[in-house]
């Protein structure tokens, strides 16, 4: 019977998983976070938020020397920022699924790791939705456009037909907080288990070291990647039907129920 001991790294989700409906990390949580970190385990998000929605509600929790999989497995960066891998979408293909978004009037966010940036829909919308530091800023004031994901919400059919026909990119799909459905758009063969696997590579572990804790559908690739999957009770039955073991659910603690029985040597 596997406990704690005989893993090295523990990754999770963020939305709904290490966060509740009310997007916050949960006293139990960060308790538990760092009992665990206490214990000489590698803790890390593995998330399809990008690193400026993460800095204020959910890094602190971690670990100072922590690495993170952000924007759906397209950059691997520090606690404070520092990047130390990344694939990014092309300029040239940022603007060109900037302009059909905006013919086809969708909401859109975007970001580097300095600042947010999204049209005035997305932004009169979901401004408050994640702690967003700096604020949103409109997109044409975007300088770089090489960013590593964009993100679209209650997408049209007719923009997501236009996107399946392309080549140059990968699309994921996920309920979030806000019950909105997000469209997370990446460089081409970019998802989460690409992020899993240099995470463990930049962490000198292997994979079938680390637990992975998620609930949507958007957690699959990642979830399969690791060596011991577990889904909130709040998952998608896709998510419960790969995993090795369901906990509770979010908005009861159930993360923290079963990290505070990892810690005190309960089986995985």
């Amino acid at each position: 019977m596997a406990t704690l001991s005989d893993f090295s790294a523990i990754l999770f989700d963020v939305d709904m998983t290490l966060t509740t409906s009310q997007r916050e990390v949960s006293p139990n949580t960060q308790a538990a976070l760092s009992g665990l970190a206490t214990k000489g385990i590698k803790l890390g998000v593995c998330t399809g938020r990008t690193y400026v929605s993460l800095v204020k509600p959910i890094l602190p929790y971690f670990p100072d020397q922590s690495l993170h999989i952000v924007a759906g497995g397209s950059q691997i960066i520090t606690k404070e920022g520092e990047v130390k891998w990344q694939q990014l979408l092309a300029e040239q293909i940022v603007r060109e699924i900037v302009a059909l978004a905006d013919e086809t009037g969708e909401m859109y966010y975007l970001a580097n790791n300095q600042q947010g940036y999204g049209n005035q829909t997305f932004i009169e919308t979901y401004q408050n939705l994640h702690s967003l530091i700096p604020p949103l800023r409109l997109i044409n004031e975007l300088k770089d456009w090489q960013i590593p994901a964009i993100v679209c919400v209650n997408v049209s059919q007719a923009f997501l037909e236009k996107l399946q026909q392309r080549q140059d990119i990968t699309l994921k799909t996920s309920v979030s907080t806000g019950n909105f459905v997000s469209l997370d758009i990446t460089p081409k063969g970019v998802t989460k288990e690409i992020g899993v696997r240099e995470w463990c590579r930049l962490q000198e572990v292997e994979p079938h070291q680390v637990i992975g804790v998620g609930d949507s559908d958007n957690d699959i690739e990642f979830l399969k990647a690791v060596g011991y999957a577990v889904a909130m009770g709040n998952s998608t039955d896709q998510i419960r039907s790969v995993a090795h073991k369901t906990i509770g659910e979010t908005d009861n603690d159930g993360l923290a129920v079963y990290l505070d029985g990892l810690v005190k040597g309960a089986s995985v």
